[in-house]
């Protein structure tokens, strides 16, 4: 399972994991490939590696807090020793906390490419697939009333994810001194990620995709108005 923080090796001290510049920079341009910060295989096609090399790799996952390492995958040379050392460097004075919040925003939850169980929920920001164990089947759900996987998968193709983002990069020229403060590592990076209010993002979202998303089976416009706060 990945998890903050991640880094793939191979197997001779070459230790590769999103840094902290990587990920504002990404974020920045809408995350275009929906890249995962703490997932192996988004580590290495950012790192140009394909699928085939990737297989060669080494995946770990560093406790921050316990400063212990696992192997996830150990298909090389076990080079933990040089990969912790790496890892260690690299967070060295770095804002933990900050970065917790930053990379874990992206591993399920936030990322707006990149939804496994729906989109636009009250409560968890999506629309409504229902899951669970020991199933038979899978459920699908459009504004609390049960509809086809097709008509489901009709929101996908809106492409929300391109006008709505809770995340802001608020660059360092446009920061009051407050953001400054609570912000210290504006200073390397130029800037810094501010998190917005839910229905504040959606205020972002052109009248075109509200009209669309209108059209969807079972649109009901109280709840819809409940979840995001647009008419």
């Amino acid at each position: 399972m990945c998890m903050f923080f991640s880094a793939i090796s191979d197997g001779n001290g070459k230790v590769k994991f999103f840094e902290l510049e990587d990920v504002v920079n990404e974020m920045v341009q809408g995350n275009p490939k929906s890249f995962d910060w703490n997932s192996h295989t988004s580590i290495a096609t950012f790192n140009k590696i394909t699928p085939t090399q990737e297989d060669k790799w080494n995946k770990w996952e560093y406790n921050v807090d316990k400063k212990e390492i696992k192997a996830d995958s150990l298909v090389s040379l076990d080079d933990r020793d040089l990969v912790v050392k790496a890892i260690k460097k690299y967070l060295k004075g770095k804002d933990i906390g900050y970065m917790r919040n930053l990379y874990d925003c992206n591993s399920g939850n936030c990322n707006s490419g990149n939804r496994n169980s729906g989109d636009c929920n009250s409560g968890d920001c999506n629309s409504g697939i229902l899951t669970g164990h020991f199933c038979t089947e899978k459920k699908y759900f459009l504004f609390d009333i049960p509809c086809t996987k097709e008509e489901y998968e009709e929101i996908n193709r809106l492409n929300l994810y391109t006008c709505f983002d809770i995340n802001i990069f608020v660059y360092e020229n446009k920061m009051t001194s407050k953001e400054k403060k609570a912000n210290p590592n504006y200073k390397t990076l130029g800037g810094y990620l501010k998190t917005i209010d839910y229905k504040q993002a959606w205020k972002k979202v052109p009248k075109e995709s509200i009209a669309k998303i209108k059209k969807l089976k079972n649109f009901d416009k109280q709840k819809f108005y409940e979840i995001t706060g647009r008419r």
